[in-house]
């Protein structure tokens, strides 16, 4: 099977979508599609909670913004298991290296 990177990125355009997404991805909220024992293996960077993360949104914004203005923007970045190799788990530093190069993407196209 061919190697491929995985990318999803989505528009958050308030702060209630940025909340929504800051509990599924804390797993704050029961969430079906996501084994939440699993949640250890993520690589966040920033925030570590919910209310952490809307408050370091909200002091970013301007007071006064377009209604229909991008607040935030959500990356999933993943590749498939092949990519990693057959024991990627059982090394301490699995992925890191891509994760490390998906973080300076990034911040090569939005800055940091």
């Amino acid at each position: 099977m061919a190697n491929f990177a995985i990318l999803r990125v989505a528009k958050l355009k308030n702060l209630g979508a940025i909340a929504v997404s800051g509990q599924h991805n804390f797993r704050e909220r029961e969430t079906k599609n996501a084994a939440g024992e699993r949640l250890d293996l993520n690589r966040i960077e920033g925030a570590h909670s919910t209310a952490e993360l809307v408050k370091s949104v909200s002091d970013l914004l301007p007071a006064k913004r377009r209604k229909d203005a991008v607040i935030g923007l959500e990356y999933l970045i993943t590749a498939s298991p092949e990519h990693f190799g057959a024991d990627w788990m059982k090394t301490e530093s699995y992925g890191q290296d891509y994760f490390k190069d998906a973080v300076a993407w990034l911040e090569k196209l939005h800055g940091k």
